[in-house]
């Protein structure tokens, strides 16, 4: 595994991106930025894929969580202020609202059943229901206390 003081001999941090300290291949040049323009940007060293994230977080913080989140929610930000340690809870709490969702609000949904809008929160792999509303932005409340409740800072309203 790659350390601190070696990562610094490589690498250099500007502004969100790093750049090449040495000329790692004959098609890569010292000064050209590391990574390709996928949305988790990589690179290879001593024969393994490394991300562009996970280099930035050991860089500034000497080790290398189980997982790296993005506060913003967006792969492509690199920044080291946008670079968090995180569990799969964490993770899942601080996503976006899904695709598929036909309310507009995260954790709200149509129950046929009742003829209401349902508000429900998901931490710790338990399922916790908020209730019944007839207003989904009175069920989308629900939602944002309890995610600030539960999740606090990786609490992701929208």
């Amino acid at each position: 595994m790659l350390d601190q003081e070696t990562l610094h001999e490589l690498f250099e941090y500007k502004e969100g991106s790093l750049y090449w300290k040495i000329r790692p291949s004959n098609n890569v040049q010292r000064g050209d930025k590391v990574g390709n323009n996928k949305l988790y940007s990589h690179t290879s060293l001593k024969g393994k894929k490394i991300y562009v994230h996970h280099i930035i977080f050991m860089i500034f913080h000497g080790y290398l969580p189980s997982i790296i989140d993005f506060k913003d929610c967006d792969p492509s930000n690199t920044r080291i202020e946008n670079l968090r340690e995180a569990d799969y809870s964490q993770v899942a709490s601080s996503s976006r609202k899904r695709k598929d969702n036909t309310s507009g609000y995260k954790g709200v949904s149509w129950c046929s059943k009742k003829e209401k809008w349902v508000s429900r929160i998901t931490s710790k792999k338990k399922h916790v229901h908020l209730g019944y509303f007839t207003d989904k932005e009175e069920a989308y409340q629900a939602y944002c206390r309890a995610a600030v409740k539960y999740h606090g800072e990786f609490a992701n309203l929208g």
